[in-house]
């Protein structure tokens, strides 16, 4: 099953520290180590993003997205691959994605989001490899930051998403893997 760890570090190393891009560009606006101004809001979280530990990160990344996207019950690579998503575009965009796939190859379930018993056993009916599915997963995932609705979000993020999802590729597939 996932390993949050070995995910946690991987997330991390695309993350970085403080980004403070105008809201045209990055809807999150004021982030750090992955977690948006905006987010810490959301949650009720009054803490400054700027002040963010690293473990404060992780501890938010396991908390609000591994567990959301029920990453313990994910066979890796694809609960690195869903928990990244999670992180970068919400844990209910990764949820959809995750069940649009899935119903590509057979399943029938509502494409809400919320990864639960009906998704874990629709991942589990399918009784395919992991590595497979996480590998569409990933390609899915270009495919929808390439249609997204917003011409000014695609237009300056396109090309570093999909750098993102290519090298998260390499770190699960590559020769180091």
């Amino acid at each position: 099953m996932g390993d949050f760890e070995k995910a946690a570090k991987l997330v991390l190393g695309f993350e970085g520290g403080v980004s403070a891009r105008p809201l045209s560009e990055d809807p999150g606006g004021l982030t750090n180590l992955g977690i948006s101004a905006r987010f810490l809001r959301s949650i009720g979280d009054p803490r400054d993003v700027r002040d963010l530990t690293v473990a404060d990160a992780v501890e938010l990344y396991r908390r609000h997205f591994w567990n959301k996207v029920k990453g313990d019950d994910l066979p890796e690579p694809l609960a690195t691959a869903v928990f990244d998503h999670a992180v970068n575009a919400g844990p209910g965009t990764a949820g959809r994605l995750l069940q649009t796939l899935l119903n590509e190859y057979g399943a029938d379930l509502a494409v809400d989001g919320a990864i639960g018993a009906a998704t874990l056993g629709a991942l589990q009916e399918l009784g395919t490899e992991p590595e497979w599915l996480a590998q569409r997963y990933l390609w899915r995932r270009i495919r929808d930051y390439a249609n997204r609705p917003s011409l000014e979000l695609r237009r300056v993020n396109l090309s570093g998403w999909c750098n993102r999802v290519c090298d998260l590729e390499e770190k699960l597939f590559g020769e180091e893997a």
